[in-house]
């Protein structure tokens, strides 16, 4: 079989596993991205059956990690945070100093070769089902969580070219270079986008019709995640920038209504993607190891951010964002990658990393399930 009938093959097998699997999940009423997750087990080298190739989807996986990040930046508002409190933030920033200082400790107990990157790993929560699981709530908690949300990722997107660097850079200068480079980089999207960009955009958004808008915003996205790329960061990065920038210079709901359903087809790749990469095989030789990592892991963001949603937004909110912080997800994934590729995570760290990743989610979906069982099934929300 030929590379393009091997793409077309993969990505169809791809689209109707993960319509399947995510329409049976939607019926559970939990969320759809346990569904996808599972048709990429399905679908993987390591089950039998149809078996996808890894790099046809991973292109696609990168594009829709990329416009996923730009809808992520849509939602990034400094004006949020600033209502959200400083104390909340600082509380964010320990709450995952905390989990990465846990899941180091049990690591390294397990006799992890690489345990300080696999804590780092665990730190973020997951924006697309933590954003599903507080839409099913709602209140004063699903705003305060989002901003957490959009924190987190804010702070994984500086722990990815931390941990995307070669294992000689980890020096103070090796650290600061590139953490210049990317305030270096938003400085100058930021004087782009309230200048250039703001022009083209309240034009595009004023003249343009609907599918020309869609190319502008698309092509903006491709572009700020390519200059990234150049800029010696990472495409998310750019891609995030690019949200963010988009969002002061052009308002986030009119952009978000224009990128949503063509985004969602580029989620579902990535998660059934991210479904892929789970080897069952190493995961059962070390579910011991992956359930220790994943309970202890579980325990400290419960209590840990329990703890910080009392603060945030009061006693009724313990359950909604204490829950919605649980769920691992893309850039979990996405770090652990980083960090294999870099030489600092093994293939059995990596099997660890995804299966406690697919366990939190399915945990948290079959929660909310218990606790909402009168609520529509939300959609994942980016």
């Amino acid at each position: 079989m030929d590379a393009t009938t091997r793409f077309l093959a993969d990505v169809t097998a791809a689209l109707i596993a993960g319509s399947i699997a995510g329409a049976a999940a939607r019926a559970l009423r939990i969320t759809p991205i346990v569904g996808y997750l599972l048709a990429g087990v399905a679908i993987g080298p390591f089950t039998p059956g149809y078996v996808a190739q890894g790099g046809s989807l991973s292109g696609l996986a990168e594009l829709g990690l990329i416009f996923l990040l730009f809808s992520l930046g849509l939602g990034f508002s400094f004006q949020d945070l600033l209502e959200t409190g400083a104390g909340a933030l600082l509380g964010n920033v320990a709450a995952m100093a905390g989990i990465a200082a846990a899941v180091w400790f049990v690591a390294g107990k397990l006799g992890m070769p690489h345990p300080v990157t696999l804590g780092l790993a665990f730190t973020v929560s997951s924006t697309a089902v933590g954003a599903a699981l507080l839409h099913l709530f709602g209140g004063r908690a699903a705003r305060a969580g989002v901003s957490l949300l959009i924190t987190q990722d804010l702070i994984a997107v500086i722990l990815l070219i931390v941990i995307k660097a070669p294992a000689s850079a980890l020096t103070v200068a090796g650290i600061a270079f590139p953490v210049l480079r990317a305030v270096i980089f938003v400085a100058i999207a930021l004087v782009l986008g309230a200048t250039l960009l703001h022009r083209l955009f309240v034009t595009a958004l004023q003249r343009a019709g609907s599918d020309l808008i869609v190319v502008i915003f698309s092509a903006v996205a491709l572009a700020a995640a390519w200059l990234g790329h150049l800029a010696g960061l990472t495409f998310e990065f750019g891609a995030f920038v690019a949200g963010a920038v988009t969002s002061e210079a052009a308002g986030s709901r009119m952009v978000e209504s224009v990128v949503r359903p063509f985004r969602q087809l580029f989620v579902m790749v990535f998660f059934v993607s991210m479904g892929t990469l789970l080897d069952l095989a190493t995961a059962v030789v070390h579910w011991q190891a992956i359930l220790a990592i994943a309970a202890s892991a579980l325990a400290v963001r419960w209590l840990l951010w329990s703890t910080a949603a009392r603060a945030v937004a009061g006693a009724a909110a313990v359950t909604s964002l204490g829950l919605a912080m649980l769920p691992m997800g893309e850039f979990n994934i996405v770090l652990g990658n980083a960090g294999y590729a870099a030489g600092r995570l093994n293939r059995a760290e990596m099997a660890l990393l995804i299966g406690s990743t697919v366990l939190t989610v399915v945990i948290a979906a079959l929660a909310a399930r218990a606790l909402r069982k009168d609520e529509p099934v939300a959609e994942p929300q980016h």
